[in-house]
C-alpha cells in the first residue's frame, strides 16, 4: 500500500465541505468507495470527522443510494471470499447486512455513527415495506380466507396466526436481533481489558499531578479506551431512540437477557431504562432462574439510579422472592442463584436504607440454611460457620464482629470447595459491605 500524506488528503477534503449538497453529489462514489482506507492505522481523527460531515451532507439529497454504496464499501476485505454486492431491495428486506461490516467500524467512532444511522434507516424502511407488502396482498388474504371457510363448512375452526401477527413477530425477532448485536458491541476485547486495568492506574496519577493523559498511555491504548466509550455512547443513544418508539422492543430484549456485565452501561447510559420497572415483576415470576437472577441484577442498577417509590416497592417483591427461593432451591441451585444475586442486595440498601431489616433477615436465614447443610468436621475449621451458626441466639453480635477489618480480610484465605462454605463466606463479606457503607452514610 503506497503511503498516505495526510495533510494533502486534508487540503483536498476541505474545499468539499464548501460545496452544496447537490454539487457534492459527483463526489459521492469516491468518498465511499474509499471510506475502508479509513479503518487503516493511523488515520486522523480530523479526516475521520470531515468524511463523515461530508456524507452526512449528501444523505440529505441521496440517502437511498448513498446507503447501499457505503454498505458495500464498509463490507469486511476478505482476499479468498468474493465481496457480495448489495442492492437496496436485500438492505430492505434483511437491514441486519449493514452490521456484517468490517469489524473495525465497531472501534471507529464517526463510521459507526454513520453505521449506526444507516441500520435505523434500513429498520424503519423495514417496516415500512411489510406494511405495504401487507395492503397490496390483502385482497389475495381475504380471499383465500374465504376459500379456507367454505371448504372447512361444518368442521370445528382452529384459530389461525393472520399476517398481521406474523408481521410484528418478524419485526420484533429483527429489532432484538439489532439490539443484541449492538450490544455485544459494547463489550471490550480481551485487549481492551488488559489496557483498562493500565489506564485507571495511570488516571489516577494523572489527576494527582494533573498531566495530560496522552503524556503516559501509548497512542493505540489510548485511543482504543476512547473509541470503545464513544461507541457505547452512540450505541446507548440508538438503543433509547428505539426503546422510546417501542416499549416492547425493551420488555422483549430483556426477557432474552444479555451480559450483566452491561447492565451497567445501559442504565446508565440509555435514559429510558425506567421502563424496565414495569415488568420487572413479571421477569421475576418467570419460571427460568435465570431470568430471575438478570431481573434482580438490573433492578440494583435500577434502584441506584431511579430511588424512586416504585423502585422501592419493586425491591421488596425481589427480597421477597430471594426469601420464596430459598425454600424452594436445591443445594446446587441455591449458590448458582445466591452467589451472584447477593450483592444486589447492598444496591437495595444503598437506595433505601428502610430496606435494611428486611435484607439483614434475609441474609441471616440465608446464612443459617447454608451452615445447617455444611458438614461438622467443616464447621470446626471454618469461623465464618461457626459465626452464622450462633446468629440465631446471638444476633445482635452479628455488627460488632464485622467491625473488624480483619475478619473481612480472612475471607480471602479461605478456599473450600464446598459450595455452602463459598456462599457462607458470601454471606459475611456482603453484610460487612452494608454496616461499612450504613456506618460512612452516617
Amino acid at each position: 500500500m503506497l503511503p498516505v500524506n495526510h495533510t494533502q488528503v486534508m487540503q483536498v477534503l476541505e474545499p468539499l465541505t464548501l460545496l452544496s449538497a447537490s454539487e457534492l453529489i459527483p463526489y459521492a462514489e469516491v468518498l465511499t468507495l474509499n471510506m475502508s482506507c479509513l479503518l487503516n492505522a493511523g488515520v486522523p481523527r480530523r479526516i475521520l470527522q470531515t468524511i463523515t460531515r461530508l456524507w452526512m451532507i449528501l444523505n440529505t439529497v441521496m440517502p437511498r443510494r448513498l446507503w447501499v454504496m457505503t454498505v458495500n464499501a464498509l463490507q469486511p476485505s476478505l482476499k479468498l471470499v468474493r465481496q457480495h454486492t448489495y442492492t437496496q431491495n436485500d438492505l430492505m428486506i434483511d437491514p441486519l447486512i449493514v452490521l456484517r461490516c468490517d469489524q473495525r467500524v465497531y472501534r471507529c467512532p464517526p463510521l459507526m455513527d454513520i453505521t449506526l444511522h444507516m441500520l435505523n434507516g434500513y429498520l424503519l424502511a423495514s417496516k415500512a415495506f411489510l406494511n405495504s407488502h401487507l395492503k397490496e396482498t390483502a385482497d389475495q388474504d381475504i380471499r383465500s380466507s374465504q376459500t379456507n371457510s367454505m371448504g372447512t363448512a361444518g368442521q370445528t375452526e382452529v384459530p389461525e396466526v393472520t399476517r398481521e401477527e406474523l408481521k410484528n413477530a418478524l419485526l420484533a425477532a429483527q429489532d432484538s436481533a439489532a439490539i443484541q448485536i449492538l450490544l455485544e458491541i459494547c463489550l471490550p476485547t480481551e485487549k481492551e481489558k488488559s489496557q483498562n486495568v493500565i489506564s485507571e492506574d495511570s488516571l489516577k496519577s494523572f489527576l494527582s499531578f494533573a498531566v495530560p493523559p496522552s503524556r503516559g498511555l501509548e497512542d493505540g491504548e489510548e485511543s482504543l479506551l476512547c473509541d470503545l466509550r464513544e461507541v457505547q455512547c452512540l450505541i446507548c443513544c440508538l438503543l433509547h431512540q428505539m426503546f422510546i418508539a417501542d416499549p416492547n422492543i425493551a420488555k422483549l430484549v430483556h426477557f432474552q437477557g444479555y451480559p450483566c456485565e452491561l447492565l451497567a452501561l445501559t442504565v446508565a447510559g440509555i435514559p429510558s431504562m425506567h421502563i424496565c420497572l414495569d415488568f420487572i415483576p413479571e421477569l421475576l415470576a418467570q419460571p427460568e432462574l435465570e431470568k430471575q437472577k438478570f431481573a434482580i441484577q438490573l433492578l440494583s442498577y435500577l434502584c441506584i439510579q431511579y430511588a424512586l417509590p416504585k423502585s422501592l416497592s419493586v425491591a421488596r417483591l425481589a427480597i421477597n422472592v430471594m426469601g420464596t427461593l430459598l425454600t424452594v432451591l436445591t443445594k446446587a441451585k441455591r449458590y448458582t442463584f445466591f452467589m451472584p444475586t447477593l450483592p444486589c442486595l447492598v444496591s437495595f440498601c444503598q437506595a433505601f436504607p428502610p430496606l435494611y431489616e428486611d435484607i439483614m433477615s434475609l441474609l441471616i436465614q440465608i446464612g443459617q440454611v447454608c451452615a445447617s447443610d455444611v458438614a461438622t468436621e467443616t464447621r470446626d475449621i471454618d469461623p465464618s460457620i461457626t459465626r452464622l451458626q450462633q446468629l440465631k441466639e446471638k444476633p445482635v453480635e452479628w455488627s460488632g464482629i464485622h467491625k473488624d477489618t480483619s475478619c473481612k480480610g480472612g475471607l480471602k484465605d479461605l478456599e473450600s470447595t464446598d459450595p455452602d462454605v463459598q456462599l457462607c463466606q458470601c454471606i459475611e463479606s456482603t453484610v460487612v459491605e452494608i454496616i461499612n457503607m450504613s456506618v460512612a452514610g452516617v
